[in-house]
């Protein structure tokens, strides 16, 4: 068994912590990894086998591969590289990025047919890659300057700019720019994919920030060994300074006494800590581990009221030959992004 392999429930039965972290996804490992490191004794939770939540990295007949498609932005300058740095395990991670063209856009125009841009996963703005953006989406160039402006209008904005965006949806943002179609189309194609929501109904505050950190940092990190690794060694640093990891372990109840959090129940045990942290989603979170009569009328109807993501179903091959030629390959039309009136009608067919 590996150092962060977790341990049974019963084990810390009534055990003391300083603090308990339910979820091992990206979330609640770092925030785990990080407590540790600051001297902190943690338990960090997890239902699963293994830490990284639902970009845990798998392993089948010799292949690693991810449960669920991640994309890593930015590529360059990340907290990621922050969190390794912090942590000191450069030694035992490596952050990926590749290099040259990586990306191979296909775009169908109104017209019909199939055109195809490659670039790296971090746009340069040179000449060359303005004649294949123009040539792609039949853009003219005034189209480029107005995309310029938007994308200038986004790298101005302070950060309480952006976050006083979170009631203003993407669509409303965007609208006034008068971007092309297909400029347009490729936006919004592009966070269809990264929110999974439609485009009218995503903050503002967190599409700007998404698409400013592409056009700093670039987009396709990923970690050797898999997407999931990273979240595999903050679990290991849980346990090398003195906390444990318990994975296959389900958390019943965050147990409060007199309005005050006092742990955490499983099937087998109650863990003891002062501070519970859930990354297990707020709702799960308020509404059934904690209970909502722990929490005011207006809060818990604030919750009730969240609405989930759409999905994105997956299916895995495993080939013994290359198949793709490039690392991302986003595929779209003019038709192809959804907003909430396009759901709907394909909703009713």
């Amino acid at each position: 068994m590996g150092e962060a392999d977790g341990l049974m429930a019963e084990n810390v039965d009534r055990e003391a912590f300083d603090v308990i972290v339910i979820g091992a996804g990206y979330g609640g490992a770092t925030v785990a990894a990080l407590l540790a490191h600051e001297g902190r004794r943690v338990a960090l939770i997890d239902k699963t086998p293994r830490a990284g939540g639902k970009t845990q990295t798998l392993q089948r007949k010799g292949y690693r591969y991810e449960m669920f498609g991640a994309v890593g932005i930015p590529a360059l300058d990340s907290r990621f590289h922050e969190l390794v740095e912090v942590l000191g395990i450069g030694d035992r991670v490596e952050l990926l990025i590749p290099s040259g063209p990586q990306a191979a856009v296909h775009y169908r125009p109104p017209e019909g047919g199939w055109r195809t841009l490659r670039s790296a996963l971090q746009q340069t703005g040179e000449p060359a890659e303005l004649a294949e953006l123009q040539r792609v989406f039949g853009a003219s160039d005034d189209d480029l300057g107005t995309l310029a402006e938007f994308y200038l209008a986004m790298l101005a904005m302070s950060e309480e700019q952006i976050a006083a965006l979170d009631d203003v949806g993407m669509v409303e943002f965007v609208s006034p720019f008068g971007l092309p179609s297909g400029l347009l189309s490729q936006i919004y194609a592009t966070l269809n994919m990264l929110f999974v929501v439609p485009v009218d109904r995503l903050a503002a505050s967190e599409g700007v920030l998404v698409l400013r950190n592409m056009v700093l940092g670039g987009a396709g990190r990923f970690h050797k060994g898999g997407y999931g690794h990273v979240a595999e060694v903050c679990a290991e640093v849980v346990v090398e300074r003195g906390g444990v990891f318990l994975s296959s372990t389900r958390v019943q109840q965050i147990v409060v006494n007199e309005g005050r959090v006092i742990g955490v129940d499983t099937a087998s045990a109650r863990l003891r800590a002062p501070v519970v942290i859930s990354n297990a989603g707020v709702q799960p979170t308020v509404l059934s581990l904690v209970g909502a009569e722990h929490f005011s009328p207006a809060y818990v109807e604030r919750i009730r009221g969240l609405e989930p993501s759409w999905a994105i179903a997956g299916v895995r091959y495993v080939f013994d030959a290359r198949v793709f030629d490039a690392a991302l390959i986003p595929v779209f039309s003019d038709e192809s992004w959804l907003d909430s009136a396009r759901f709907a009608a394909m909703e009713a067919g």
